[in-house]
């Protein structure tokens, strides 16, 4: 297939609408867990101990090896807004965890 042929097959897939700029611009990107720890001025030991995620799993998110799933990257968000918040929510939960 060449790139006019992907192209046609993209536009006249009623799954993939093309957006206009206005629509374009209400998309908001989702923030990157790297982007926030280092904000928060944390190692990345110190960022998934208090945040309740393995190492490993965000290791893997900042080289891009996997990706949060939707409710990872609704923890990173909320961690953005109000880190003290949710490390003090999550603080509450006693239950044993592999971080």
């Amino acid at each position: 297939m060449d790139d006019n042929a992907i192209a046609r097959a993209a536009s006249d897939d009623p799954d993939n609408p093309v957006l206009t700029y206005d629509e374009l611009q209400e998309f908001r990107p989702v923030s990157d867990a790297r982007e926030v720890r280092l904000k928060l001025k944390l190692t990345q030991e110190a960022f998934a101990k208090r945040f309740h995620i393995p190492v490993g799993t965000l290791r893997d998110w900042e080289q891009h090896r996997t990706e949060p799933d939707t409710t990872a990257r609704s923890l990173i968000k909320l961690i953005s807004v109000a880190p003290e918040l949710v490390e003090s929510v999550l603080a509450q939960d006693k239950s044993p965890r592999n971080t």
